[in-house]
């Protein structure tokens, strides 16, 4: 429904025959298999697309698509820079290039820890005192002992990337997901990979040893790249650190909330209650977000919508440290900071009051570009969304805009309207003419 209203293009339901429900998930791994074959069902001509992979059960969006795919590409222009000024030597050999972002979230599941992509994870890229003075120190009791930490560890249930990238990585991860137990399993250990490789080839040009690595872990990649010479362990994964594409709410319970960034008291008061003892004046709604298309803008201006209202007037939610502002609210793992947030969060999203309205709107709207955007100034193109049918998501085995595998979102979510427009005004359904 978010994003529907937003106007990101239909979903696609990957592996949805295989999962239809949680009393029959069987098969951790089905949506790897399932986005692999869809990845290469997909000719050249779409290798320069982006693509946005969800967990479908707990995220929804806050910002419109063009800032999130504002923010795809310079994320990854920011960390392609910091590989030019930390390894030179490397590159000027090797190719490696950010392509794929995950998201990043506070801890590593408990048995992934001795996996190097936790034991050996790069640091944040957040500002040493991103949390205040104690960021990176241990809360004091266990509902608080991640309260200050910097996200630095993989979140396999969020990832961006261009399609090209995507094959090469969903190509591994379908060799690797036989020996796990889900795609965070799978997911982390090719981001490990990627670590140890680099670190080899960081070795082999002379650069001071990281001693993160284990000489097991250094070996055993010694071994695999004489295997292959003419292979690579390079995927080009990198972390959402700042939490700009989607803010993972599991064990940042105490950190987020919805504010309003033309009240200058809004963000204070909202850090008194969740007992963030830092202040910060002045703070403005960042530039992307307010150059986009208003929050209630609809093509046909909508008469009972605030359509005058900007970004800064409307509830966004927020992390309290840093007062970045996720295009997308991702509840990740079963916590109880998660279930709480998942509950309260959409209860307060800035949509929810008017999104019948906004729903319908969006259904007779015309197809116009979803973003503009690119890698550099050279690259820079239209992107355009590939289904053409409105009010729900297509099953990714059938193809685009044809009555095949089209899963209506008033067939399945009939009986939770109340649930998600929570206005009393019953079900709604998806117009017979649309």
């Amino acid at each position: 429904m978010s994003a529907a209203i937003l106007g990101y293009p239909p979903p696609l339901l990957m592996g949805w025959e295989q999962t239809p429900g949680p009393e029959k998930r069987d098969e951790p791994t089905a949506s790897i298999v399932a986005t692999w074959n869809y990845l290469h069902s997909l000719d050249a001509s779409h290798d320069d697309d982006v693509m946005v992979i969800l967990n479908g059960d707990n995220a929804w969006m806050q910002l419109r698509p063009a800032t999130l795919v504002d923010r795809f590409f310079d994320i990854n222009r920011r960390a392609n820079a910091r590989l030019q000024e930390r390894i030179p030597k490397v590159l000027r050999h090797h190719d490696l290039k950010q392509q794929i972002v995950f998201g990043a979230q506070k801890e590593c599941p408990e048995d992934l820890r001795g996996d190097p992509s936790c034991y050996a994870a790069p640091a944040s890229e957040l500002l040493n005192y991103a949390y205040g003075p104690n960021t990176d120190t241990k809360g004091k009791t266990e509902h608080h002992r991640l309260a200050y930490s910097r996200p630095r560890n993989l979140d396999g249930d969020l990832i961006a990337g261009t399609v090209r990238a995507l094959r090469t990585l969903f190509s591994q991860a379908t060799i690797l997901r036989s020996m796990n137990e889900d795609t965070q399993h799978t997911m982390s250990q090719l981001f490990g990979l990627q670590l140890i490789y680099r670190e080899v080839l960081r070795r082999n040009a002379g650069m001071k040893p990281n001693r993160a690595f284990t000489s097991g872990d250094i070996m055993l990649m010694g071994a695999h790249m004489e295997k292959r010479p003419e292979g690579t362990f390079e995927f080009g994964i990198g972390l959402d650190y700042g939490s700009e594409l989607g803010m993972n709410t599991a064990w940042a319970g105490k950190e987020s909330d919805t504010i309003f960034f033309d009240n200058t008291s809004s963000l204070q008061n909202a850090r008194e209650v969740h007992g963030i003892s830092v202040f910060t004046s002045g703070v403005q709604i960042a530039r992307d977000i307010a150059n986009s298309l208003p929050p209630f803008w609809t093509f046909s201006r909508e008469p009972k919508l605030p359509r005058w209202e900007h970004w800064d007037q409307i509830p966004l939610y927020t992390n309290l440290w840093t007062t970045n502002v996720p295009a997308i609210v991702h509840h990740g793992r079963s916590t109880d900071d998660a279930t709480a947030n998942k509950q309260l969060g959409f209860e307060k999203a800035w949509f929810r009051e008017h999104a019948r309205t906004l729903l319908d709107a969006q259904i007779y709207a015309p197809t116009l570009p979803v973003a503009v955007g690119g890698e550099n100034a050279s690259m820079i193109r239209e992107f355009w969304q590939t289904e053409m049918w409105r009010g729900g998501a297509r099953d990714a085995k059938f193809k685009q805009s044809s009555s095949e595998g089209w899963v209506r979102i008033d067939d399945v979510c009939f009986d939770h309207y109340e649930e998600l427009f929570r206005d009393g005004q019953g079900p709604w359904v998806l117009p017979e003419n649309h």
